[in-house]
């Protein structure tokens, strides 16, 4: 409907203790903010891969990007860059709760024009004793 073109390259190998309806709302969330800064015609990229450090979600857009007067404050509750009635600014305040919530941490680059990539990292699988 949107006319933007989801990617998505899966490279975990899990399986992983989490709690999986929790960081399917951080995705969700991720991908919808995506979605809805990407102009008609572009892409938005979803990749998992494994790390030494544990997995890795990296959420991709060629959209407007976040001012960098902003990105300080994107993760506080009810702040929103998006027009009135069109965002409560409580998805990725949610989304940083659940990522801490698995000791993971979520970190952002954005570039006003160029995009936004907000990268999730969890820790490692637990190893057997």
């Amino acid at each position: 409907e949107r006319g933007v073109e989801l990617v998505h390259r899966a490279g975990l190998e899990g399986p992983y203790s989490c709690y999986p309806a929790m960081l399917n709302q951080v995705v969700m969330n991720l991908v919808t903010n995506a979605v809805q800064a990407s102009a008609s015609g572009s892409e938005v990229r979803v990749t998992t891969r494994e790390t030494e450090q544990g997995p890795r979600l990296r959420v991709s857009d060629q959209g407007s990007g976040i001012a960098e007067e902003h990105l300080d404050r994107i993760f506080d509750p009810f702040f929103t860059t998006k027009p009135v009635g069109q965002g409560t600014g409580l998805g990725l305040s949610l989304s940083y709760k659940i990522v801490a919530q698995h000791g993971g941490h979520i970190r952002v680059r954005s570039r006003v024009g160029e995009g936004t990539t907000f990268i999730v990292e969890l820790p490692p699988r637990k190893k057997d004793n």
